[in-house]
């Protein structure tokens, strides 16, 4: 009889044992594809962002920027395969400003608020999808202004 209770024991501590590995390899192969998609809606939204400043510094400047807005659109494309609702959405109103802002022979001031406006909602629905902590807390002052 002890022998009997000895392989119960046995037995049920393996099946335990069994279930919690397999619990804990999915969870941890779910936090990989997690992390890895993270760092990568990050460099993408880290190229978008710098590619729409580029796009405002050129136009500011007087250069011509359509590379730097067929970049963009690009950047974009490839979020919508990564990014979620908001983030798409987000970086498709950056793109549809960005032509606004380029199309234009002086900038105004509305259009390049309007525009910088559109890119900080970008930020901000990447931070919420990368999980940042107080993901609206973004600094929308240009260096320089008060």
């Amino acid at each position: 009889m002890d022998l009997l209770a000895f392989l119960g024991t046995a037995a049920a501590g393996a099946i335990i044992g069994f279930v919690a590995k397999v619990v804990i390899e999915y969870l941890g192969r779910r936090h990989q594809v997690r992390t890895r998609w993270d760092a990568e809606l990050l460099r993408l939204s880290i190229d978008f962002s710098k590619t729409g400043r580029y796009l405002l510094n050129h136009v500011e400047a007087g250069v011509p920027a359509d590379a730097e807005l067929d970049r963009l659109r690009a950047i974009s494309e490839q979020l919508r395969l990564i990014g979620n609702a908001d983030v798409q959405q987000t970086s498709r109103t950056v793109v549809h400003h960005g032509y606004s802002v380029r199309s234009s022979k002086t900038l105004s001031r509305p259009k390049r608020d309007t525009y910088l406006a559109s890119l900080d909602s970008f930020y901000i629905a990447c931070r919420r999808q990368l999980r940042v902590p107080k993901p609206t807390d973004v600094d929308r002052l240009e260096p320089g202004e008060k």
